[in-house]
């Protein structure tokens, strides 16, 4: 077992960048008037960590705003950001404003890490495709879309991700979909039974995580990964609200082809506004 809390002792939390960069990419076409209400709605990301010395960069949306916002906006308007984030406008409005406002997030981090043309594409499978230099993950839920992102040269692989907490019916379904025999018997302990929505969730982001940060290198299901530092213990009773509960895991790929991916990679954890937010991040050797 991992001393997971041994894996990143040294971390500062890091907030949104101030300040709105110049119009490009997704916002390229937008009026100036949609662009100063946009710069309202951007909300602080619930988990970003870097070790000392790093750089990564947070930006997140609520979805609620982002919908009221793009379905004020001119229909021209409405056409260009579409074009832009290389979404079509006659897609479902969840599945639209998910793809748009995860491109806005990423291209507004970009801009504030410094990138003159702060552009994210979008591949045919729909992952975004970063400009040359960069790496970062982008994640939606049912009450924000947010994006993190980093410079290749620091930065190994990222992961994000958030879900909201499971009841104990639909934990279930997802402990049996994507954890090992192990997983599942070590959740299904009576003693921490009362941990078991909670712990779910978190099994399943933190794999969902290392999937983005690793996806050209991932298993073909979700069993062949390994969980290490899931919270609850027999002697500590979860608290009646887990809002602001966070933690530390880490995510292992014992089966993996190369030494370096076989390590336990750490990823922090929060639970904001009935939501579980995760990010995994593997820094380069010799940070």
């Amino acid at each position: 077992m991992v001393a997971v809390g041994a894996l990143a002792p040294r971390v500062v939390e890091v907030g949104d960048g101030a300040g709105g960069p110049a119009p490009s990419g997704v916002l390229a076409g937008l009026g100036a008037a949609g662009r100063e209400v946009l710069e309202r709605l951007w909300d602080s990301l619930p988990v970003v960590w870097v070790p000392e010395g790093g750089r990564l960069v947070g930006q997140s949306l609520p979805l609620a705003a982002l919908a009221a916002w793009f379905e004020a906006l001119p229909a021209a308007d409405r056409w260009a950001l579409c074009r832009g984030a290389g979404v079509r406008p006659d897609w479902p409005a969840s599945r639209l404003l998910a793809a748009l406002g995860g491109r806005l997030c990423a291209e507004r981090a970009l801009a504030e890490l410094g990138e003159p043309c702060p552009q994210v594409g979008r591949g045919a499978d729909g992952a975004p495709i970063w400009p040359a230099g960069w790496r970062g993950s982008i994640t939606h839920s049912r009450k924000r879309v947010a994006a993190v992102v980093g410079p290749v040269a620091q930065w190994q692989a990222l992961g994000l991700d958030s879900e909201a907490l499971l009841d104990p019916p639909a934990a279930a379904e997802v402990l049996a979909m994507c954890g090992c025999a192990a997983e599942r018997a070590r959740l299904a302990e009576p003693a921490d039974r009362a941990w078991f929505g909670l712990r779910a969730t978190l099994l399943f982001c933190a794999k969902e995580a290392w999937f983005k940060a690793f996806g050209d290198v991932a298993p073909e299901g979700f069993e062949a990964l390994r969980v290490e530092g899931l919270p609850g213990t027999a002697d500590r009773a979860p608290p009646a609200d887990p809002e602001g509960l966070a933690g530390w895991c880490a995510v292992r790929f014992p089966g993996a082809p190369s030494a370096r991916l076989r390590e336990a990679c750490a990823a922090r954890w929060r639970v904001a506004g009935g939501e579980l937010h995760l990010l995994l991040a593997a820094a380069r050797r010799g940070r």
